[in-house]
């Protein structure tokens, strides 16, 4: 709690350190004092990129416990895209190789690069999506196995909750459209794209709902000749 109110705190001090900045560069422009606002300007920039820094690391921790993260790692993708448009625009400015010219750059970049990092986790969310997406990273259990059931021609092979750790690795799950019938798409809490499995005909879901799953069902089917397919049955 401590840390989320640090870390609001540190927003807003950057946001008025920023409309600071930018109102005395403004006035300091207008009145012909060129030199002093542009130091007040870099150093006002330098500091919105510190405090805001230290808010996004401080905020964190905090917005990945929450569930609609999905949100949340978008913002700072475009917020990363911003900030590295505004380093390449800043470029040709650079007049005086000193430390009021470069440094400014140089935290713009790293703010940019964090932000960008921070969505990028496509090796880490690839690990925590296996379970969805590899069926022979998929953990089978053989408890209420039916052998002999079939749906038009598919064995089932096994049926199983998810289990609490894969519930705890999905932000939301909810039911769309697909080319052959209903899916379900799995936003991961890391970020990443979307997961996407099948609907078994048999579930009594529409699209657009959202999955709860506690109460759903992975199942998972044979077929002589065939690879295992999965579905989720509701």
């Amino acid at each position: 709690m401590i840390r989320k109110i640090i870390g609001w705190i540190l927003a807003i001090i950057s946001t008025i350190l920023l409309l600071l900045t930018i109102g005395v560069g403004i006035y300091g422009y207008s009145s012909s004092k060129i030199e002093v606002a542009t130091t007040v300007f870099q150093s006002g920039i330098a500091g919105f990129f510190v405090f805001m820094g230290l808010s996004i690391l401080l905020l964190k921790k905090q917005q990945n416990s929450n569930n609609g993260l999905s949100w949340w790692y978008k913002t700072r993708r475009i917020l990363g895209y911003i900030f590295l448009i505004l380093f390449l625009f800043s470029i040709p400015g650079i007049q005086y190789f000193d430390i009021y010219e470069i440094l400014p750059r140089v935290l713009i970049l790293i703010t940019a690069y964090f932000l960008l990092k921070s969505y990028n986790t496509k090796q880490s969310s690839n690990t925590k999506e296996k379970m969805f997406n590899s069926r022979t990273n998929i953990r089978i259990e053989d408890n209420n196995v039916k052998e002999h059931r079939t749906t038009s021609e598919w064995s089932l092979k096994s049926e199983r909750y998810f289990t609490q750790e894969e519930i705890d690795e999905v932000s939301h799950a909810i039911v769309v459209p697909s080319q052959y019938g209903n899916s379900v798409e799995f936003t991961m809490k890391l970020g990443g794209r979307c997961t996407y499995i099948p609907l078994d005909k048999g579930s009594n879901i529409t699209v657009g709902e959202i999955v709860d799953m506690k109460q759903a069902i992975l199942l998972t089917l044979e077929k002589e000749g065939e690879s295992d397919i999965v579905r989720v049955k509701i």
